[in-house]
């Protein structure tokens, strides 16, 4: 579990689940320069923060066996075996990061990552090391609109018009079409495209 010494008493305090400490195994322990505790375990993650006396937790849905954690000055960065996360303390909010964002798929490795002196984050994978800094990490907020390509009746594309009782305009931004029961096997194709 989670112990503490104090120096001055020389006595020792184990902080449990009544403290906001959710694993009893540890994997991984970080401070931050502003005095944030993260302990990482295998029941997920509890971080604590400067001035408080008890732990917040924190339970990822996908995987609660947190790897390792760090943190910059607005973020707790944490890796499981299904990848990076970045959880917001402010807002609660919750991103991740596979292997579409350029990080190894091999895994991470428990306890294996530190935080340089210029802010960059280094983490141990099965396949090698990743690293990248936090402050250039931008979240694309662009949510493209959805553009109907093509229309497919008893899979055959139907484009355009079939019978003067039926167009199929694929420029139409309505895309209002009745067809008749005949046509019960339909399968729309679609494209959302963002450069």
């Amino acid at each position: 579990g989670l112990l503490s010494y104090n120096p001055i008493e020389g006595t020792w305090k184990q902080y449990t689940r009544q403290d906001g400490v959710e694993s009893q195994s540890i994997n991984s322990l970080y401070i931050s320069a502003s005095g944030l505790l993260i302990a990482a375990g295998n029941e997920g993650l509890s971080y604590l923060q400067p001035g408080l006396s008890r732990f917040t937790p924190l339970y990822p849905q996908d995987n609660p066996n947190v790897l390792y954690a760090t943190s910059d000055m607005r973020n707790i960065w944490y890796t499981t075996s299904k990848g990076l996360y970045r959880y917001n303390t402010h807002d609660g909010s919750t991103e991740y990061y596979g292997g579409e964002a350029g990080l190894h798929d091999g895994g991470f490795i428990a306890g294996s990552g530190f935080t340089s002196d210029d802010g960059r984050i280094w983490l141990g994978t099965y396949m090698g090391v990743t690293s990248f800094h936090p402050g250039n990490i931008q979240t694309n907020q662009y949510s493209p609109p959805a553009v109907l390509t093509d229309v497919t009746f008893r899979n055959r594309s139907r484009s355009g018009t079939i019978r003067p009782a039926l167009r199929i305009d694929l420029d139409d931004d309505t895309h209002e079409t009745a067809t008749p029961h005949r046509y019960n096997n339909v399968t729309f194709s679609y494209s959302a495209l963002s450069y």
